[in-house]
């Protein structure tokens, strides 16, 4: 796992962290943390302000269901630093 993708997976384990009051790990499915469509606006808007992009859709969260996946994904993302 690539430096980014960690510091991007580190950033979605942490928000998640606080958002939940539980430790979340690298293969967390974000389906089984009980998360409402509020909480993964707000973490795609924060994840999209930590890369370094304008926006992103909220659907990533099911297309990449886990915070490894996700972060693999987001590092690969043009413009994402």
């Amino acid at each position: 796992m690539s430096l980014e993708v960690q510091k991007i997976a580190s950033f979605i384990r942490n928000w998640l962290t606080n958002q939940l009051q539980q430790e979340v790990g690298q293969d967390a499915e974000f389906a089984g943390l009980g998360l409402d469509s509020l909480d993964v606006v707000r973490l795609t808007d924060e994840l999209a302000e930590h890369i370094g992009v304008d926006e992103l859709p909220v659907a990533l969260v099911l297309e990449h269901p886990t915070v490894s996946s996700l972060a693999s994904h987001l590092a690969t993302l043009p413009g994402a630093r």
